[in-house]
């Protein structure tokens, strides 16, 4: 009888130590999961926000990157990796497709503002200016080196903090907030970066567009934990995978 008990611990403590030690399968999953948890809410959503801009303008085309028209400080243009180029005043761009044909070195974009139509370009040997030339007229563009599109998060913003995440409709709109009091937008033709705050189920906003410009608007969760915002349903949302 003994030797029968003596023989049913063992086999139990083997078994508490192959489900505690033996495994690493559960341990990586739980350490991938918070993983993408801390990239998805992170403590610094400036950081986060303007590497997840600037990784769009990486790349071995020196158009990538953001430019100026020289003279003119308010309005920058960012020439992007996705074939799209944005037009940027303060913490919102607008898109419009960029197109660049290396053979006949010509360039195209429209823009209301700055730049539109087809141009002949040529750059410096440094490649930090572009000349652009349309008919008779010629565009200066300089290079902007640490550029900055992401505000600084406000001092003691009052959150919910069930917001905190990345959010996505079916329709491809997309929402981030911040626990920091930071917040971005993208609605396909505009993405925009604020600062914001919540109250009462409403979240109020500020982004600057040669100024500030306020903006306030009302929020609700589903029983499903899903985000309604005007009209909208917005799901989960894991821009990083």
């Amino acid at each position: 009888m003994k030797k029968c008990l003596s023989l049913l611990m063992i086999f139990i403590l083997a078994t508490s130590v192959c489900f505690t030690g033996c495994n690493p399968v559960s341990n990586n999953t739980t350490e991938t999961t918070q993983a993408t948890e801390n990239k998805l809410k992170p403590a610094d959503s400036h950081d986060m926000l303007a590497d997840y801009f600037n990784d769009k303008l990486e790349g071995d085309n020196p158009f990538y990157g953001v430019w100026e028209i020289e003279g003119i400080s308010y309005i920058s243009f960012a020439f992007r990796n996705d074939g799209l180029a944005e037009m940027i005043m303060g913490s919102e761009g607008n898109f419009t497709q960029l197109k660049i044909d290396e053979k006949k070195k010509t360039f195209e974009v429209s823009f209301l503002v700055g730049l539109t139509g087809t141009y002949n370009y040529k750059f410096s040997k440094d490649k930090e200016t572009i000349t652009l030339t349309q008919k008779n007229a010629k565009t200066v563009l300089k290079k902007v080196k640490n550029f900055d599109i992401v505000p600084e998060a406000p001092e003691k913003a009052k959150i919910d903090k069930k917001l905190a995440g990345w959010w996505k409709s079916d329709s491809g709109l997309v929402y981030y907030f911040g626990n920091d009091g930071i917040m971005y937008s993208n609605s396909i033709i505009f993405e925009t970066f604020y600062t914001y705050e919540t109250e009462n189920g409403m979240i109020h906003s500020v982004y600057d567009y040669n100024g500030d410009v306020k903006d306030s608007f009302g929020y609700k969760f589903t029983k499903k934990g899903k985000l309604k915002i005007k009209d909208n349903i917005y799901s989960p949302y894991n821009p990083f995978e």
